[in-house]
Parts: structure tokens; sequence; C-alpha cells
């Protein structure tokens, strides 16, 4: 049997696995569907289409993580999650205070000063004319201590995960490139698990959506934006750790000038992020430090 890959995760293929029953997952998107069955889409006609494809083999099962790896992912996305909100809560304050027209004091005035201690202090003590204000700039204030206390804490978690067997040699291979941390490392290999599962750069690079559309006929051939179609955490985690590489890293400071001469600089961190892809691919396959 098999089913569609959703919210429920695989706990429902590993139940059927342990019953004697093999099941698979497929990706949503594999399943084919005409013009007419998005219109008049039902469960049915969908186990019917799954039903087919499971009779013909012509299908694409998804990579099952164990149990360990998906506990250790949970924890890595759910510290995104945290630092996500944390910036909206940040945003929702900076906002109150531009509405009332509060300027900061000039020892306040880089952003690389906001957020300390005593920029909290100081919003803390801040005195509105309107108490509706000033109960929301507390709770705010409230739910950005609590995030960070949060983060802090799950921040040590990680650390200590990283230091297991699983995790200790291979965070610090990824650690020697440029651009990538041991929060970054982290993420990389529990959204990856098994890196020999990725055949060569293009199959990774697929994987982390970092390929761009293709639209051919007959001579003409035309490459859009990159998919949306794979894991956007890795992505992100891949992007990010390019724009780092560029600022560290004279080699890929180059490549990404060189890629500005010709495109718009969101396209060349791309090819930036696609490099860095291919160091990580290179580092984990062969257990190298990675050579500035």
């Amino acid at each position: 049997c098999g089913y569609e890959s959703g919210f429920c995760g695989f706990w429902i293929q590993k139940e059927l696995l342990s019953m004697g029953v093999n099941c698979v997952v497929v990706h949503s998107a594999d399943v084919p569907t005409t013009h007419k069955e998005r219109i008049y889409k039902r469960d049915p006609l969908d186990s019917k289409k799954l039903a087919r494809m499971l009779r013909t083999g012509d299908y694409n099962r998804l990579y099952i993580p164990d149990d360990h790896s998906l506990g250790d992912r949970n924890i890595l996305r759910t510290r995104r999650m945290l630092v996500s909100d944390l910036t909206r809560y940040k945003n929702r304050i900076k906002a109150l205070l531009c509405f009332w027209g509060i300027r900061y004091p000039d020892h306040f005035k880089k952003s690389t000063t906001h957020w300390s201690k005593r920029f909290i202090d100081w919003l803390q003590d801040l005195q509105l004319n309107n108490p509706g204000s000033k109960t929301a700039l507390d709770t705010w204030i409230g739910q950005v201590n609590l995030f960070r206390e949060t983060i802090l804490k799950i921040n040590s978690e990680i650390k200590s995960l990283s230091r297991e067997e699983r995790y200790e040699k291979p965070v610090d291979l990824l650690i020697t490139i440029p651009g990538i941390g041991m929060i970054s490392a982290m993420t990389i290999l529990t959204e990856i698990e098994n890196i020999n599962r990725f055949q060569d750069l293009d199959h990774f690079c697929s994987y982390a959506a970092l390929v761009p559309t293709s639209h051919s006929s007959g001579e003409i051939e035309i490459n859009g934006r990159i998919t949306k179609r794979g894991n956007k955490v890795l992505k992100t985690i891949l992007v990010e750790g390019a724009w780092g590489a560029v600022r560290s890293d004279p080699a890929m400071l180059l490549a990404f000038r060189k890629f500005c001469g010709r495109m718009d600089k969101n396209k060349a961190i791309i090819r930036i992020a696609r490099k860095l892809a291919n160091r990580i691919l290179f580092v984990l396959k062969n257990q190298l430090e990675y050579q500035n």
C-alpha cells in the first residue's frame, strides 16, 4: 500500500511495516493529475491513482528517516520557529514606537545596540500616554524575554547534542567550511541524515531546492526561478551560509562578484549556495576537513 506525504509524518508507514504490510510514502506532487481531476478532487479518485502507481511500480518512494533523526530534527526546527517568533515580537515593538513617534536615544541610534539589556531596560521604563499601548508594550517585552530565555536553553541542548558520537565528527568537519557554524551544521545533518543517499551535487541541490525550473519546447529552452519543491529548511541554511561565506572566504567573494557582473545579487547568491553545497558534499562523503 502507499499514501501521500503530509502533516501526519511517517508513523503510519512504520506501523504498517511492523504489521508485515509493505507501505511506501510518495510525494504528493509526484501523483499525476489531470485538469479535470484538479477541479473535481475527491479522496476515492486519489486512492485509485495511487493504486495504479503501485500496480505499475511507476513511483519514487520518499526516504524515511529513523525516529531518532526525526526527533533531533524537531529540536532544530523548533529553534528556527522560536527565532522567527522572536523577530516578529521585536518588529511589533519597533512598529509601536514608530506609531507613537518615539525616537531612540543617541546611544541607541545604531541597530547593533538594540535588544541589549540596557535597551530592554529603556523600553520598560518608557512612559506612554495611552495605557493600552503601555500594556501592549509590556506584554511584547515579556514575550521577547521569554523567547530569548527559551532559545538559550534550546541552544544549550543543541550544543550537547552536537557532542554525541553520531554528530561530533561530522559537525567538526562541517564547521571547517567558511559560512557554516555549529547550529547550521546540526541543521544540515538532521535534515539530510545520510549524505550517501545523494548520488551527486545535482541530486543534493535538487533536494535542497537549489535547481531552476525548466520550460522547454522544440529548440527553445527557458530556465526560470529556483523550484519551490524541496527541503525549504535546508535551502534557507545554505543561502544564509552562502552570505556568510562571501564575507569570510576570498574565493567565494571573487566568485560572487563575477556572478554579480551579469545577474542580480539574489540570483548570484544561489550560485554561491550551490558551491557551498558542493563543499558540504565533498567534506561529508570523504570525511575530510575543508582546506581553504
